[in-house]
């Protein structure tokens, strides 16, 4: 018997009006022009051919000839009377940096510590840091802290490789600092945070900032991060949602440090020294579970500093 004959191929052909235009109803319409889309590119498989919802998402889903990039608004021109600045210095660097690393895949976890302790311990130091000729803040105790816990944690010190073939463990603890100044935000590290005592990393810390408001930062101070601390409480709010540095893989965001009430475990309704904490994470590199038990071992740590000792240089 002779072959079976393949069953024709359906076609739609697009309905169109009086002067030759494609159907379709106003809303329809809107989100054509929403995706920058020619209507006349499209095929209406609706009622009598018209173009309908499911025609358009479906072209912007798999448009003919591959991926089409998306419609880009039309550069605005500043009106009368805006002020126009150029964009410069550590503005223009953190500009494109973030631009690069809003590709990466971010995980996010957020938490609270109960941070009395570390607090009364750095109440407790201070005589002693003003005798080193250094003030000393909360962050050098919450930088040790996090230290310590990579020790624990190596794979959130660690970071691809460029062709992404590898992880690759870094030998040093490079702690990343963002500094706010007047041409922007700018994130140079603490070298080598694993062998430094608490005074060491203060005055650090203020060296870093000092040359970061002088525009005076050297290359090496902003290359080798391995992780980064934000501390948006120093202005105020509690949450945020940071963007990873380049080559890092977890960036945390620090809340203020403020009195809220709590209960403790006898139920009892107490007050306590309460700090929020926002992680991001490279989510191509950690998984959740990892990211929460790192952050537990740094929340175990400065709500009972005293565990820090044995790792005290």
């Amino acid at each position: 018997p002779p072959p079976a004959q393949a069953p024709p191929i359906p076609t739609h052909k697009t309905a169109t009006d009086a002067r030759g235009r494609p159907l379709a109803t106003p809303a329809v319409r809107g989100l054509i022009k929403s995706h920058g889309l020619d209507i006349s590119a499209l095929v209406g498989t609706g009622r009598d051919g018209r173009v309908t919802k499911e025609d358009v998402l479906l072209h912007v889903a798999s448009p003919p000839g591959g991926a089409r990039e998306p419609p880009r608004a039309a550069p605005q021109e500043p009106a009368a009377g805006e002020r126009v600045e150029p964009v410069r210095g550590y503005m223009r660097t953190m500009i494109k940096t973030m631009q690069a690393q809003a590709q990466i895949p971010h995980m996010g976890l957020s938490d609270e510590y109960e941070v009395d302790e570390a607090v009364g311990l750095r109440a407790a130091l201070l005589p002693a840091a003003q005798r080193e000729g250094v003030k000393l803040s909360h962050m050098p105790l919450i930088v040790k802290a996090l230290s310590i816990a990579l020790l624990d944690h190596p794979e959130v010190n660690a970071r691809l490789s460029a062709d992404q073939s590898s992880v690759v463990y870094p030998s040093h603890h490079n702690v990343g600092i963002a500094i706010e100044t007047e041409r922007g935000l700018v994130v140079p590290n603490i070298k080598g945070v694993e062998g430094l005592t608490l005074v060491e990393i203060a005055k650090e810390m203020e060296r870093l900032v000092a040359l970061a408001r002088e525009q005076k930062l050297g290359g090496d101070d902003l290359k080798g991060g391995t992780v980064t601390v934000s501390n948006i409480g120093a202005i105020g709010g509690t949450y945020a949602s940071p963007i990873l540095m380049p080559n890092e893989s977890v960036i945390i965001a620090l809340g203020a440090i403020a009195k809220l009430p709590r209960y403790d475990e006898g139920g009892n309704l107490v007050p306590r020294m309460v700090m929020k904490v926002s992680y991001s994470a490279d989510h191509r590199l950690l998984q959740g579970s990892v990211l929460a038990r790192f952050s537990n071992r740094v929340k175990e740590l400065l709500q009972d500093p005293r565990l820090m000792l044995v790792h005290m240089r």
